[in-house]
Order: structure tokens, then sequence, then C-alpha cells
């Protein structure tokens, strides 16, 4: 394509990736995304079946992502992933739910610290990587806003 505009895939495998899921020989996807003028054209359809045979060429066990029952800005929604065959395999409360399309009958699951949506501690840590371009704005804002408060004397 000669066009400017966001298309794309990323994926990796499940034990190296950094998302609150657990399972064995499986492709994590991070992030799909195609936008503007490129909806509707069958890219994200490509995309899944490249990832979905990628996985298959590498023996992996099957595909998951993480969604949400009702559609969410940065999550692929449900819908359209089922019209690949991924089936809902773990929840998070109400919200938050883990897809997968097995190939062999596993399943992957959700953390279970990441289910009680609770940490340990009082402190707040956050984990990132400049894997996202997003990311380091999002902790630019985190860090505007967090700074007044735990530099805050009384």
């Amino acid at each position: 394509m000669n066009e400017k505009g966001k298309v794309f895939i990323e994926y990796a495998p499940l034990d190296k990736a950094w998302a609150p899921v657990l399972g064995d020989n499986y492709i994590y996807i991070y992030c799909l995304w195609v936008s503007g003028s490129f909806k509707g054209k069958g890219y994200g359809k490509e995309l899944i079946e490249y990832c979905i045979a990628d996985a298959k060429a590498q023996g992996k066990s099957g595909v998951c992502i993480i969604s949400s029952k009702k559609k969410k800005p940065f999550l692929s929604d449900k819908r359209f992933m089922e019209l690949f065959g991924f089936d809902t395999v773990d929840k998070i409360g109400e919200e938050y739910i883990l897809m997968a399309m097995s190939f062999d009958g596993t399943t992957p699951r959700f953390a279970e610290d990441v289910k009680k949506q609770t940490i340990k501690g009082d402190g707040l840590t956050i984990y990132y990587s400049v894997q996202c371009p997003y990311i380091p704005n999002c902790i630019e804002q985190i860090e505007a806003i967090a700074k007044p408060i735990i530099y805050h004397s009384p």
C-alpha cells in the first residue's frame, strides 16, 4: 500500500508476552489495528488469517487475545474475533475476556492475581515497555498526575 494509515497486527509467543495470561505454546495477539478508511476492506481478516497460519506453521497450540464483552478502545472486538473461531475461555469480572483459538484442545487462562483485581502493597508500580507507540505518552500523563500527589507535603 502506498497510503497513510494504521493497519497492523502485533503478536508474540505467550511465554514472552507482557500480558497477565498463562498457557502453554500459544501465540498472544497484543494488538490488531485497522483504522480510518482501511476499515471494511478485509485487512483485519488478512492479518488474523496470517497470524493463525503462522501459529500453525510454528507448531503452536493456538492463538489468544484479550477482549471485552462490550466494545472498548484499544481492544479487539469480541464479535470480530468470533468470526474466525475464537471462543471465550476465561474472564475477569464482568468486563474483560480472554479469547482463544485452540488447535489441540488446550486453553490459556488469566493469571489468578489479575482475576482478583488487587495488588499486594500500598504503592503504585507501573510496568511498561516501548512496544506500543502510545505507551510513552500515557506514562507522561500518569506522571504528570502522580507527581504532585507523590511529592505533596502536608
